[in-house]
């Protein structure tokens, strides 16, 4: 058990926020230094090659990805060129080339609207899309998606670090919950009692225990 201790102490603790994380539907992240806030009441989810959000009744989808190439109007007029796809005009519109699309799938036609645009030498897709009897319903929260697309300069949000595991030798006998109070965490002591195997938070752990904490600061 030391020696497991020994190796975990200083580990990173949950996801790494420096790739991103959400505030409610905002997402922001630290290292590109960008943000886009996803329509509200969506479900969101960042994974490592798409960030996106569903809208609660499952008939609209809205993704940020990068994308290959570096212009933005190469990039739109590849995507409408596809077979099946067709829309237009193309608009530039907020730092970002746009346009509205549909397109035909194996489930039917759907409709949509796409947007390509540079951000510190990157190239971002963001598209959004329903079925084409549901568009109408969903285009302005798409529209507003795509819009929100910005620069991070808060240095709050840019200096984000990851919250890691720390192992404190307890120097006198006390309750988790009494070492939670004296050692605050960003996370919390439910939490604390399932890292560490504890079912009892006013259970009394002997002096010269080892307990595992978390350390950081709470996301911005």
């Amino acid at each position: 058990r030391e020696e497991y201790l020994d190796r975990i102490d200083g580990m990173m603790f949950g996801p790494n926020p420096r790739e991103g994380y959400f505030v409610d539907t905002r997402f922001l992240h630290p290292d590109l230094a960008f943000e886009i806030t996803f329509p509200s009441g969506w479900r969101t989810v960042n994974q490592k090659t798409v960030v996106a959000a569903v809208s609660p009744d499952q008939d609209a989808v809205v993704t940020l990805q990068l994308a290959e190439g570096s212009d933005p109007e190469s990039a739109i007029r590849t995507f409408l060129g596809q077979e099946g796809v067709s829309g237009g005009p193309v608009r530039r519109t907020g730092g970002a080339v746009r346009a509205l699309f549909s397109a035909t799938t194996q489930e039917g036609e759907i409709r949509g609207e796409i947007a390509f645009r540079t951000h510190d030498g990157a190239l971002f897709q963001m598209m959004g899309y329903a079925p084409a009897s549901r568009w109408n319903a969903r285009a302005a929260a798409v529209s507003g998606t795509l819009s929100s697309f910005d620069r991070v300069t808060d240095r709050s949000v840019l200096d984000v670090q990851p919250w890691r595991l720390e192992i404190v030798p307890l120097r006198s006998a006390q309750s988790l919950r009494t070492f939670h109070t004296n050692h605050p965490s960003p996370t919390s002591l439910e939490r604390l009692m399932l890292i560490n195997r504890i079912d009892d938070a006013d259970s009394v752990i002997p002096a010269g225990s080892r307990v595992k904490q978390v350390v950081g600061r709470p996301l911005p």
